[in-house]
């Protein structure tokens, strides 16, 4: 049959990417993946990810989410990091752990020694990679091009599961122009991210579905700014020793809770003054080469240049103000509970394709806000009590109430179809507790929250559903 699989990938991102890198020994498998995107940003494609009703809290779903081959790689920053053991002891699941290097491989990263370094009674080092972001982009392309046991499916969306409530059987697919195909398969591996993986599952009419917590406990990575240190002497060699930053990646510190269940991460960027100095420097200084080396009409542009120069000198002012000062804007990023309140749901609107667009539900409970903001204040009193400089607060932080706008998303959408005994949504072997042999990968997977980014993880656990299907296993 020539549209039957052994198995068919819904998604073409990093997910799909780490496990054909990781199945790519084996040609045995017909292996299908169909992406609704194209190899090149297509607007019509993308807006299909507008939201149904999104919460005011969170950002406009199109924008969090890139259908396009490589996903959400093609706006990825890069920044990455493992899990830290203290939050992994609350998994039940840790297998992919052991699968973090070939990951980093795949990032184009250097592996770090990992060494728990604790910082008195404040918290822990924390390290952050900064990978290639076009890297497992260009390795999915060679994998496309290598592969021949692989077909690919471009600007085609899955719209439905095809099963008989106890095994599945394949999927249709749509094209923007109302043309539907069936793929028949044995194995069905979603990988869409964490608002189409629990969508897909939630408009494919599963009988027992409702058992689940499909679509629930979304996760995000609440963050924001403390404030701005001005150190002292002693301050800047515990900034220089902490706080440090080169082509390979930064390090900060993360202060987790009692049990360790719940961790912020700080870090610290040069003070906005300087960071805008810099920026209108370099615009300044070409456009004085450009008046030396073009034939244009130079009166005018020295002209602009005179017009430049007042605002560029003020903020000269400022960010020397503050460079002498050697001045640090303080960012966090936090970890986030799980929560029932916190849900994807099926829209009354619907897409292009006639298909239920999703409803978000998304904030920062109470005791997160709780714990967010004590760690914040015990970051800013261990800096001045340790005599490292004074410590300038936000007025969230000194105000009683924490306001909404406070905290924003990070594009991390986790949770949403949970591994896990208890609540969980797939198993150990990330197959759906609901049906047999449909299988779900990404970070919609993930036990509960990390306070770093996903994708490495992500990748991990990619490499690790390979290595089980080489060994036969599932």
């Amino acid at each position: 049959m020539d549209n039957y699989y052994d198995f068919i990938i819904v998604g073409g991102g990093l997910s799909t990417i780490a496990l054909l890198d990781s199945l790519k020994s084996n040609k045995n498998f017909r292996i299908c993946v169909v992406e609704s995107g194209l190899e090149y940003l297509s607007i019509p494609h993308q807006e299909l990810n507008l939201e149904g009703d999104t919460n005011a809290n969170y950002f406009p779903l199109a924008s969090t989410r890139i259908r396009q081959f490589g996903g959400t790689l093609n706006h990825w920053s890069g920044v990455c990091a493992r899990i830290p053991n203290r939050e992994l002891s609350l998994w039940g699941d840790t297998g992919f752990t052991a699968y973090y290097s070939k990951a980093e491989n795949l990032m184009g990263i250097s592996s770090l020694e990992y060494k728990t370094q604790k910082i008195d009674s404040l918290g822990y080092v924390a390290e952050w990679m900064l990978a290639n972001p076009m890297k497992p982009i260009e390795i999915g392309k060679e994998l496309k091009q290598s592969l021949p046991n692989v077909t690919w499916y471009f600007g085609k969306t899955v719209t439905k599961i095809v099963h008989d409530n106890i095994s599945v059987k394949g999927v249709e697919v749509s094209d923007l122009n109302g043309n539907v195909q069936s793929l028949q398969a044995a194995k069905i591996i979603l990988a869409a991210g964490g608002i189409e993986n629990p969508r897909l599952l939630m408009q494919s009419n599963f009988d027992n579905i409702e058992e689940t917590p499909v679509g629930q406990f979304f996760c995000e990575h609440p963050h924001g700014e403390l404030g701005f240190i001005t150190p002292s002497k002693k301050g800047k060699d515990f900034i220089g020793k902490y706080f440090k930053s080169n082509a390979k990646g930064f390090s900060g510190i993360e202060v987790p809770n009692g049990d360790g269940s719940f961790s912020v991460g700080f870090f610290l960027t040069p003070h906005e003054h300087q960071m805008k100095y810099d920026k209108i420097s370099v615009q300044f200084s070409r456009l004085k080469q450009l008046i030396s080396t073009t034939g244009i009409d130079k009166t005018a542009l020295l002209q602009a240049g005179e017009i430049l120069k007042a605002p560029l000198e003020t903020v000269k002012f400022l960010s020397e103000r503050f460079r002498l000062r050697d001045v640090y804007t303080v960012k966090f990023m936090s970890a986030q509970s799980l929560s029932l309140g916190n849900k994807l749901s099926p829209s009354q609107r619907v897409d292009r394709l006639s298909k239920e667009r999703i409803n978000l539900e998304w904030s920062v409970d109470e005791l997160d806000k709780r714990f967010i903001t004590e760690a914040c204040t015990n970051f800013a009193n261990f800096i001045v009590e340790h005599g490292y400089g004074s410590v300038r607060l936000h007025d969230w932080l000194i105000g009683r109430d924490v306001e909404p706008h406070t905290f924003v998303g990070g594009f991390h959408h986790m949770c949403t179809t949970r591994k896990g005994k208890l609540n969980g949504v797939v198993n150990s072997n990330n197959e759906t507790n609901f049906v047999r042999n449909l299988f779900v990968l990404g970070s919609s997977c993930f036990e509960r929250p990390s306070y770093v980014n996903p994708s490495l993880t992500i990748a991990a656990m990619s490499y690790e559903f390979g290595q089980k299907i080489i060994d036969n296993t599932i």
